[in-house]
């Protein structure tokens, strides 16, 4: 039994990584009761959506930095203190770190299908940019003519 990749259109990575987005974003939108706090919301979704675009984009030339945070014990200490209180922030508030998630892996999914089709960093982060950002719109749209209809605005 073989895989059969279609090389030339990723299209599924592609609509999970905007269904992803629509998804948390309107879990997040959908309690908002104002046009202004759904504005606002919505132009912080689109600059995480492109900061998430970024991080998976943009290659990482060296590992030094890493490097330099290990290099002695206090600095290690250091590191396991804050990863201790990272790892407790998650689960305190795991329903937000599972939408985090969520989000991270269905970038990954389309970045790493973007590279396998041969399309470059730049234009990777192009398309997965643009879906993001248009699935943050399209939820925060969605709401905006919910709270027209009930006469909210």
């Amino acid at each position: 039994m073989s895989i059969h990749i279609e090389r030339n259109r990723p299209r599924l990575s592609l609509g999970i990584l905007g269904l992803a987005f629509f998804c948390v974003v309107w879990g997040v939108v959908y309690r908002v009761e104002t046009v202004e706090q759904l504005l606002v919301l919505a132009g912080a979704g689109v600059a995480i959506a492109l900061m998430m675009s970024t991080l998976f984009s943009v290659p990482l030339r060296s590992q030094r930095p890493l490097t330099q945070l290990l290099k002695n014990d206090m600095r290690s200490f250091a590191m396991a203190v804050v990863g201790a209180f990272v790892l407790v922030l998650m689960l305190a508030w795991l329903d937000f770190t599972l939408s985090g998630v969520t989000l991270l892996v269905a970038s990954l999914l389309a970045k790493v299908e973007l590279r396998l089709v041969g399309i470059r960093s730049w234009r990777a982060f192009g398309l997965t940019g643009a879906v993001s950002s248009l699935a943050v719109v399209c939820a925060a749209a969605v709401r905006w003519g919910m709270l027209q209809t009930s006469g909210l605005v």
